[in-house]
């Protein structure tokens, strides 16, 4: 980071700072299958739990996609 032109204030003779980001962020996310015997046909209809795993103070965003074809009878 480099600052310049300040307003209000005045940049002593150190104007270059450098910064490391650490990816410290130990949050994760799981899904797992609740009803193991589902399938397609019945008679057990499928169930999943998402479960966050770590620090919760901070929003985390999940994206997942459910994908296939159904029809009725």
């Amino acid at each position: 980071m480099v600052l310049f032109n300040p307003t209000n204030a005045t940049l002593d003779a150190i104007k270059v700072h450098t910064y490391t980001i650490l990816d410290d962020d130990s949050a994760s996310v799981s899904v797992v299958a609740t009803a193991t015997t589902a399938s397609e046909i019945g008679p057990v209809s499928g169930n999943f739990r998402i479960t966050r795993i770590g620090p919760t103070n901070a929003s985390q965003l999940v994206n997942f996609q459910i994908t296939g074809s159904a029809s009725a009878p």
